[in-house]
């Protein structure tokens, strides 16, 4: 493994209690000891909650931030720049784009990603979560030489480290660390047919972990993995039951109980 994001999407930020997030910063920076990297998320909807976000997390010790873009697909493009610049000039530290459409409703398309380049120095990276094999294709080609192109795309990140990406950020890599550290050595190696057995292997896991919002099934998952996991943070609630046991018949199948 090596880096740590806190409090993305999956670490449920915008549901944690804001007073709970520096605790939660200072627990991981404190655990981590600089042995790897630590990421913090910024998920915020203003930017000026989002520039308090990201200066309290300069402060906590993290190294470096993953911000979201701006929520609404009526969303400019100058408005995501200056976004972006604003945060920047506020902490002046290393930053990755969370694209989530999914989540966020705005895609930043490649050409929005060469706008923020050329307008915001920090920018190191980006989490590509767009569920577009071509897109990531593309940021890979434009951007690859000049910043960390990383996969948010769960079923599509063994694929796309295969043909560029950098590593991946994935909710099921809390629950399969060591399979997806393969995965990603394998990708390195260019082992394509090795690579594409475990991606298929774990795929059915991965898609039950998202079957309900997430986390719940991933939380629930971990707790039967002997982590203390806890109850999903509301809106989510709870798995139902008849998740529970295809989960626990799916994980001692694959045998990562």
């Amino acid at each position: 493994v090596h880096s740590l994001l806190a409090l993305g999407g999956t670490g449920e930020n915008m549901a944690v209690p804001q007073q709970a997030r520096r605790q939660v910063l200072d627990i991981v920076v404190k655990t981590v000891n600089k042995r790897v990297p630590v990421v913090a998320g910024v998920v915020e909807l203003g930017v000026y909650d989002a520039i308090r976000c990201a200066q309290m997390s300069k402060e906590a010790g993290v190294d470096a931030l993953l911000v979201s873009t701006p929520f609404g697909a009526a969303t400019s493009l100058q408005g995501c720049l200056d976004f972006f610049a604003k945060i920047d000039e506020a902490v002046n530290m290393p930053i990755l784009i969370y694209n989530f459409p999914g989540r966020t409703g705005y895609n930043t398309t490649p050409d929005i990603v060469q706008a923020l380049l050329d307008r915001v120095p920090n920018i190191i990276g980006i989490k590509e979560c767009a569920e577009k094999f071509d897109q990531t294709m593309q940021q890979i080609a434009r951007f690859g030489d000049r910043i960390e192109v990383l996969s948010g795309n769960e079923y599509l990140a063994a694929w796309e480290m295969l043909i560029g990406a950098k590593g991946a950020i994935l909710a099921s890599s809390n629950l399969l660390p060591g399979q997806w550290v393969e995965m990603y050595d394998l990708a390195q190696a260019r082992k394509a047919d090795e690579l594409t057995r475990m991606g298929m292997k774990y795929h059915p896991l991965q898609k039950l972990l998202f079957k309900e919002q997430n986390p719940g099934p991933l939380k629930y998952a971990m707790s039967r993995q002997g982590f203390d996991a806890g109850s999903p943070l509301l809106p989510v609630c709870p798995i139902s039951k008849s998740l529970e046991k295809e989960l626990d018949d799916m994980m001692e199948k694959l045998g990562v109980l």
